[in-house]
């Protein structure tokens, strides 16, 4: 007697329900993450973990297929619990497939960290030194220590300001508590989860959207506690939370009522103003 993942019932005869489970399971292994990588040029653009963990996905998927395949007329027996567990796998299986595609990034200017790149080019353009980050599976939150990478790669700069949009802001918020060589904090559309009223020396400009349908103009307006009392507030007039970025529209967004150059030109304009401002203390 032989025993099969893929096996049958404990009277010995195949279900047909879990076979055809498994063959969904692989499936979904294998074009989910396939069309990810030949659909999306964000997805290749980006950090390299996110594409990774997408061909890791299709050879697993490939290999169960090939397992089905060479299996599939095998009649071999089950016990309740293994079949229980069998179930279970499945459901995993799935719910990783869908994960993967939850952080499909929006491709329409890839790779994703470039979609910041209109934003900070003014900030560039004015003699300041510009690092976008990569990060692992465009969530900053999973590695908020990567500016101190670029920090340490440039000590001929005396005066850092880190920043972020939405969760990036969250994230370099974080950072910038904990660390005493970052002088201001670019917030965009963002704001902290902890205090930064006693970090001394920290100067910070929060720049919103009134139109933003995720970080609401409440959310913001509830975050002053957070900050400095020194803080600058510049609020966007009709400006919403994809027009920090050029990835296109956002899923939950508010609707703009100002173009997306006219808005862009302002948030440039209010970060080139606010390191300006770092430079001469």
């Amino acid at each position: 007697m032989t025993s099969d993942p893929e096996g049958a019932s404990a009277s010995g005869t195949r279900t047909p329900l879990l076979y055809w489970a498994s063959v969904v399971c692989a499936a979904a292994l294998i074009l989910a993450p396939a069309w990810m990588l030949l659909g999306n040029p964000a997805v290749l653009g980006g950090h390299p973990l996110l594409p990774a963990l997408l061909a890791v996905a299709v050879v697993v998927g490939i290999l169960w297929a090939v397992r089905l395949w060479r299996r599939r007329h095998a009649t071999l027996r089950r016990s309740t619990l293994r079949a229980i567990g069998a179930w279970f796998g499945r459901v995993v299986a799935l719910a990783l497939v869908a994960v993967l595609v939850w952080l499909n990034p929006f491709a329409y200017q890839p790779p994703e960290a470039r979609a910041y790149v209109d934003i900070l080019k003014p900030a560039a353009d004015a003699g300041f030194l510009v690092v976008i980050l990569k990060e692992p599976l465009n969530l900053s939150l999973l590695d908020g220590n990567q500016a101190g990478g670029a920090i340490a790669a440039h000590p001929d700069v005396a005066i850092w300001a880190v920043g972020g949009h939405s969760l990036g802001g969250v994230s370099a918020s974080s950072f910038a508590l904990g660390n005493s060589d970052v002088d201001g904090l670019l917030l965009y559309a963002s704001y902290p989860l902890d205090s930064l009223r006693e970090r001394a020396g920290l100067k910070v400009v929060s720049i919103s959207g009134t139109k933003d349908g995720l970080s609401t103009p409440a959310k913001i307006d509830a975050s002053r506690e957070l900050l400095p009392d020194d803080a600058t507030y510049v609020a966007v007039q009709g400006g919403n939370h994809a027009f920090f970025g050029s990835y296109g529209p956002q899923p939950g967004d508010g609707s703009p009522e100002v173009g997306r150059e006219v808005a862009q030109a302002e948030i440039s304009d209010a970060t080139v103003g606010f390191l300006r401002q770092l430079q001469e203390r």
